[in-house]
């Protein structure tokens, strides 16, 4: 039936695909562009809402009277601020940034039994870290400098300590 047809009008000659190599590879370019976008823009919307959990946090700690305050010291110094049911949140200056393939990991520790409260790669002028683990009194919070995190207890050097709270 083809045949028929262009032995019917022989001048007629079938369309070129309408889309070329290059337009093709342009396409899905800007389709892998955009997908990178989206995820990034994720992130980033992730990150921004754990910075703002924290800085909220941190507004109530100091908004809270009758929080304590207490000192932290060591390679930096900073403040550890512990609300009367144990959240807390600890604010370090001048740590530097751990180095690669290590992470500083919170600790508190109770009757020497330390338990993981969280981790953080350290940088910048003032770092806000919202402990995982709620500080009973008596306990201490220590930091640590870690090759990986989740070990059920500190194997590197205590870099930082605070007082019995």
């Amino acid at each position: 039936m083809l045949d028929a047809a262009r032995a019917e009008r022989p001048n007629v000659k079938p369309l070129r695909p309408r889309w070329g190599g290059a337009t093709t590879l342009l396409a899905a370019v800007a389709a892998l562009v955009a997908v990178g976008v989206g995820i990034w823009a994720v992130s980033l919307s992730r990150s921004l809402s754990h910075e703002r959990s924290a800085r909220q946090r941190l507004e109530h700690l100091l908004t809270t009277p009758t929080a304590s305050v207490v000192r932290v010291t060591g390679q930096s110094s900073g403040t550890l601020l512990v609300t009367p049911s144990g959240n807390a949140t600890l604010i370090v200056s001048q740590l530097p940034e751990a180095p690669k393939g290590h992470i500083y990991e919170a600790w508190v520790i109770k009757n020497n039994k330390p338990v993981r409260a969280g981790t953080f790669p350290g940088g910048g002028n003032t770092i806000i870290i919202p402990l995982d683990r709620r500080v009973p009194r008596g306990a201490v919070v220590a930091v640590t400098l870690e090759k990986s995190p989740g070990t059920d207890a500190p194997t590197g050097k205590v870099l930082l300590h605070s007082q019995g709270v």
